[in-house]
């Protein structure tokens, strides 16, 4: 009897040191896992808040870019005399003279165009 007694005693020992381990090891893979999550998402978060700032410089660069682009062009408008002329004729009644000053304005302004692509 003392002897199935200590074999139970052994098998109970061993059941809660197994359990003890095994609370342990759960417990500590599931803090480590979170923590690593945590630290991760934490990374990802930041690379992504920079690659936002750096595709916002990038599109803010371009705009300066397109909107000095357009400037140059508004001011190769205004001075330009030919142009100016055309735009202030007034052409009334006749439609073929309209189309005719129609043709030349476009004309001329894709010249501009031609001259800031290239």
């Amino acid at each position: 009897m003392k002897t199935e007694r200590k074999k139970r005693d052994k098998k109970h020992l061993k059941g809660r040191i197994l359990r003890s381990i095994s609370l342990i090891l759960i417990c500590s893979m599931i803090l480590s896992t979170l923590i690593g999550y945590l630290y991760f998402n934490q990374v990802v978060r930041k690379q992504r808040i920079e690659e936002e700032k750096n595709r916002l410089m990038q599109v803010g660069s371009q705009i300066a870019f397109q909107a000095e682009d357009n400037r140059r062009f508004a001011q190769s408008i205004l001075v330009d005399e030919q142009l100016q002329y055309l735009l202030e004729e007034n052409v009334k009644g006749n439609e073929f003279r309209r189309q005719n000053q129609y043709d030349k304005v476009t004309k001329r302004l894709v010249f501009y165009k031609l001259d800031y692509v290239a």
